[in-house]
């Protein structure tokens, strides 16, 4: 399928890459992905579902995403939710092959 400008896709959204712009200490990797995806899993933007499924993967398709309240999508601006419960998912991230990974090359890369 071609999009509008031409670019070959497959005309469904996914993750490439993660970026965080907070320090490990500041804000667990872990955690921040069990809370993004908790927050997500109540979004019908297909963007969300492509976080979602990312995250799902990462984690091991665990079933617990945590809990939500208080839901609501601001137009143009994202989401705005109460996430908690996260522990499970938190804990099958941190134990995943993929986080594993991220890990060590965090470790092997030269320091800043």
């Amino acid at each position: 399928m071609f999009d509008k400008t031409g670019t070959i896709t497959h005309g469904r959204p996914s993750v490439a890459s993660v970026s965080v712009l907070a320090t490990e200490e500041a804000v667990p990797l872990p955690r921040l992905l069990a809370a993004v995806r908790a927050a997500e899993s109540g979004s019908e933007h297909p963007l969300a579902a492509a976080v979602v499924e990312y995250v799902g993967k990462v984690a091991g398709g665990g079933e617990d995403a945590g809990r939500v309240a208080e839901f609501s999508a601001v137009p143009g601006c994202g989401l705005r939710v109460r996430v908690s419960g996260v522990e499970a998912a938190e804990q099958a991230i941190e134990e995943s092959d993929e986080y594993r990974n991220y890990r060590n090359l965090r470790k092997a890369m030269p320091a800043e």
